[in-house]
């Protein structure tokens, strides 16, 4: 038998190995897995920046925010987490939970109303992780 590993990517390979994950974690926890979700912005038709998401039973869970360098401190990242609050009120939750390694980051979702709830200093590549709440 010969195996062969590739770091091509190719989404349909990708998408079964998350199937076959969630329906391994769903068998063993009774939980659905959620599917992480983006909320995304352009400029004109330029792809500018984009957060994405999961939306969990009672939460929702931030896994990543970004914005071109071109066009940050111009509102775009305050705007695309008002997106979310309003995604969350959608679905009548209450609660968006994050971490981050980055004080810049920290400092962003803290001007966004997160607060810091614990951290865990030289987590990652001696970071330390600050893990965040905002209550909707």
């Amino acid at each position: 038998m010969s195996i062969t590993f590739s770091n091509f990517q190719n989404q349909a390979w990708e998408d079964k190995v998350n199937l076959e994950l969630n329906s391994y974690l769903e068998n063993k926890t009774g939980d659905h897995i959620p599917k992480v979700q983006g909320i995304h912005s352009f400029y004109e038709t330029q792809h500018i920046g984009g957060v994405l998401f999961q939306k969990h039973k009672n939460h929702i869970w931030l896994d990543g925010i970004f914005v071109i360098s071109a066009f940050r401190r111009q509102g775009v990242g305050t705007q695309l987490i008002s997106q979310v609050v309003d995604y969350a009120k959608q679905y009548s939750i209450d609660t968006i939970l994050l971490n981050t390694y980055f004080s810049q980051a920290k400092e962003f979702f803290s001007c966004c109303q997160f607060e810091e709830i614990g951290s865990i200093p030289n987590w990652k590549y001696s970071l330390t992780c600050y893990f965040m709440k905002r209550t909707v």
